[in-house]
């Protein structure tokens, strides 16, 4: 199964607020040169009837695009910068000379979102102080790996994986390897036992593990380890790293992994460890005495890729990249009225 589109980008559904009292008292260039809107062929469009809560059983493309019913990340870094950042290439990683860490937990914090809910993200003692200043962006570090626990109803039946079962519903689902089993955007040769999809009669949702090991595909079979993507807003540069925090070594001087070399396997991580983004804010975020603290606002309402073989056979389960927005809050001016 190609993954023909793994890596989303848009704003803003679900949000909650971060507040810490105490909060205030040479690198070579690396960006990417090839881009993906939310429109681009392949199936990267929500649902038909998503919003109704029905889905159309017929689905464009290879795939569509849903809300969760639950969504776990895991952050390691959150950065404001006063200059955009030089993104992570095959030597060095990214330049942080311009950036501020607020947020940092090298062993990860796992967030959970629900539908209209959010949890904040680690402990107070993970946060940093951020001088006073005008910040026009964001580095995010996040891990590659998400975990969902979902269940959608289409207008008919479908068949899951090899056609073992079919129904109107299907539920997310534990694969034969276990609960630790990770099932990658990029993952061929999936049987019924081994995917990630149930669409049996009665089948209770199990919280499941995606990773992303390519960011998109061409029509080649190659892998994308860097992309830019067009949102409603400004463009944002997405990497995917390795543990040291620098792009695959397969990525050299160009965007694209050939299919089937080191970096652009099937079923496997590819390398990759972490994804990292470098966001431009629409309005630079003003740190001041006045600031009390940031508000996060996600979006996944298409989260969670339902990525089908062909009609009405439901392949796997698939991540949907999310981004978010960082808003300054402010706390009210001495002596006045609220």
């Amino acid at each position: 199964m190609r993954l023909s589109l793994n890596i989303k980008v848009f704003f803003s559904a679900l949000f909650f607020v971060i507040l810490v009292s105490t909060f205030y008292s040479s690198v070579s260039e690396a960006k990417p040169t090839t881009q993906v809107a939310r429109t681009a062929a392949g199936g990267s469009v929500a649902c038909t009837g998503n919003a109704n809560g029905i889905i159309e059983k017929t689905v464009p493309g290879d795939g569509c695009e849903v809300q969760p019913d639950t969504q776990k990340i895991t952050f390691f870094r959150l950065e404001l910068c006063t200059e955009e950042p030089t993104g992570p290439t095959t030597s060095a990683i990214v330049d942080r000379t311009k950036c501020f860490t607020f947020f940092r937990n090298d062993a990860g914090s796992e967030v959970s979102i629900k539908k209209l809910l959010g949890t904040q993200i680690g402990l107070p003692r993970h946060y940093e102080a951020v001088p006073y200043g005008t910040y026009t962006h964001g580095l995010v570090t996040m891990g590659s790996t998400f975990k969902f626990k979902s269940s959608v109803t289409f207008d008919g039946d479908v068949a899951d994986t090899d056609s073992n079962d079919t129904g109107s519903t299907c539920v997310t689902k534990i694969p034969a390897g276990g609960a630790s089993t990770i099932i990658y955007g990029f993952h061929n040769n999936l049987n019924h036992a081994n995917s990630n999809v149930d669409c049996t009669d009665g089948a209770t949702a199990a919280e499941i593990i995606i990773g992303v090991n390519t960011m998109t595909m061409d029509n080649s079979n190659n892998c994308y380890h860097l992309k830019k993507f067009v949102t409603s807003g400004p463009l944002i540069d997405a990497y995917l790293l390795q543990s040291d925090g620098k792009l695959h070594g397969s990525v050299n001087g160009s965007d694209v992994v050939a299919n089937d070399t080191d970096g652009c396997k099937s079923g496997v991580s590819n390398g990759v460890t972490n994804i990292q983004g470098v966001m431009p804010f629409t309005i630079p975020i003003e740190i001041s005495p006045q600031t009390v603290g940031l508000q996060i606002e996600y979006n996944n309402t298409q989260g969670l890729k339902l990525d089908m073989a062909s009609d009405n056979v439901f392949y796997k389960f698939d991540s949907s990249f999310f981004d978010f927005t960082l808003k300054a809050q402010t706390g009210r001016k001495k002596g006045a009225f609220r």
